[in-house]
C-alpha cells in the first residue's frame, strides 16, 4: 500500500509508477471502458 496524494506525487516513488499515476490522471476518467488498458507495452497496464 502506497499512502499520498496523486496530485502530489512524492520523488521516492519508482518512475514507473509516477508514469502510470500520471497516465490515469491525464487518460482516465468515468467515460473509460472498464478493461485492460496498456500504458507501456506489457510492462505498465491498469
Amino acid at each position: 500500500m502506497i499512502v499520498g496524494n496523486i496530485h502530489h506525487l512524492q520523488a521516492w516513488l519508482p518512475e514507473p509508477l509516477r508514469h502510470a499515476i500520471e497516465y490515469v490522471k491525464a487518460h482516465v476518467s468515468e467515460q473509460t471502458p472498464l478493461g485492460k488498458h496498456d500504458i507501456d507495452a506489457t510492462t505498465c497496464f491498469i
